[in-house]
């Protein structure tokens, strides 16, 4: 390393034959004053070198908090990547669960619904089997009431025809006075006749009533 002292003044002793003294104080005071120059020089860059290390090292600790902001960042946004795929993930294994959970209730809903449907066909189906096997006894008791009373019918036609006839063969064999009587006991038995089918009549219309009566309620 070259030092180089503070003072340019030397003292040169004085020969024969040497150099001049006036040009050589005037060189080393111009070497000296250039010696100036540079060493100040050299301060100001010295300290423009100390300024600048500065703002190198300030530049770099904020390039390296830039780095490490930007690695954070980077991190930070991978994390978030992350999450909001595995968010996503499980937000699907959730709507997919939940769609076989609804289709499994439908399938179970649409199931219930086809059993009740069946369920309710087929009472309706027995209830009409019934309403018409009621229906037809219905029919069949009143039939054979019909018959029955048709063969009463037919019955009393034909005991009122042997009656009537036996009555015209007694009437031919009578004599005028006997006629007169019978004829009286003729009216009143007629009317007691009247009174008789009056309250026959009544007695089969309660009958009848009664036995619909008790068809119904079977």
């Amino acid at each position: 390393m070259l030092v180089i002292p503070m003072s340019l003044n030397p003292e040169f002793q004085k020969a024969m034959r040497g150099y001049r003294v006036e040009e050589v104080d005037e060189f080393v005071n111009q070497i000296s004053a250039a010696y100036e120059q540079v060493r100040r020089e050299l301060l100001v860059v010295k300290d423009e070198n100390a300024r600048l290390t500065k703002q190198l090292e300030y530049f770099q600790a904020i390039e390296s908090s830039l780095n490490k902001a930007l690695v954070a960042a980077q991190q930070k946004a991978e994390e978030i990547v992350n999450n909001a795929q595995d968010e996503v993930n499980g937000s699907l294994i959730d709507s997919r669960e939940r769609l076989t959970n609804i289709n499994t209730e439908i399938a179970q809903i649409l199931a219930g619904a086809a059993e009740k449907s069946r369920q309710i066909e087929e009472e309706a189906h027995q209830k009409a089997e019934e309403i018409l096997l009621q229906v037809q006894q219905q029919a069949g008791v009143q039939a054979d009431r019909y018959a029955q009373t048709m063969q009463r019918v037919v019955e009393t036609r034909q005991s009122l025809i042997r009656t009537l006839g036996e009555f015209v063969q007694q009437l031919d064999s009578m004599d005028s006075g006997e006629l007169v009587a019978v004829a009286a006991s003729a009216d009143s038995g007629l009317s007691e006749s009247s009174e008789e089918q009056s309250v026959v009549g009544e007695q089969s219309a309660t009958d009848e009533a009664a036995a619909t009566g008790s068809d119904n309620s079977r």
